[in-house]
């Protein structure tokens, strides 16, 4: 008896096509709207940490939520297969939100994606030589890659997208870190703030994003 599990092999298209349909553009069924029953019970969880919580506007925070996960996904692929696969993947999603008429998912996600990138660069102080080295180490990697994986056939902002979240392995693993800098800049868009509870509680809410995402990737094999 093999104790290794077969991982079903599968496009990255149709998986991708599959999980955003399923999870993050039409999780309707039987009349309900579960992104908006998710995200209500989400913002009340909050809420309950931080009063001041319940005055931002609901459907801003929605939307800001679909963003993300789709930004944690993006995360998680990056962090579960090859370089490669992760610019197939960006320019990939791309192309589905602009198929799906959500441009400005796509769009607006660039504010997190900077987050994230800024974040491979925690420890680095940029005031030191250690910690101008390690920055410029992170830097001049992600321009490596780029220059290595960019074509005329290739979207250079899809490309930059999928390498800002080069570096992000260390900080990931000091899980605050990475998603601090994420649920700040989620709060900036919100224009609000967070005691540290609710902070807390917007964190472990984004780390199940990221967790549900990768549990998924872990159970296939990705074929061209």
């Amino acid at each position: 008896m093999s104790f290794f599990k077969t991982k079903k092999k599968v496009r990255l298209s149709e998986f991708c096509t599959e999980f955003y349909d399923k999870n993050f553009i039409e999780p309707i069924a039987g009349g309900i709207n579960f992104s908006n029953t998710y995200n209500e019970l989400i913002a009340e969880k909050i809420t309950e940490k931080d009063k001041s919580f319940q005055e931002i506007n609901f459907e801003n925070f929605s939307n800001e939520i679909l963003i993300l996960r789709f930004e944690l996904f993006s995360l998680a692929w990056f962090h579960q297969f090859d370089t490669k696969s992760a610019v197939t993947h960006s320019i990939f999603t791309k192309k589905y939100l602009d198929d799906n008429r959500r441009e400005d998912l796509w769009d607006n996600a660039e504010t997190y994606n900077q987050a994230i990138a800024e974040s491979a660069n925690y420890g680095y102080n940029p005031s030191t030589s250690s910690g101008k080295a390690g920055r410029l180490v992170i830097a001049m990697t992600r321009m490596d890659l780029f220059n290595k994986y960019y074509s005329d056939d290739i979207d250079g902002k899809c490309l930059a997208r999928a390498l800002n979240r080069y570096g992000t392995n260390s900080s990931w693993k000091k899980l605050s870190i990475t998603l601090g800098y994420i649920a700040m800049s989620l709060c900036k868009n919100l224009n609000c703030s967070l005691i540290d509870d609710a902070n807390f509680q917007l964190i472990a809410v984004l780390k199940g994003f990221y967790d549900g995402s990768k549990q998924s990737m872990e159970e296939i094999k990705i074929i061209e």
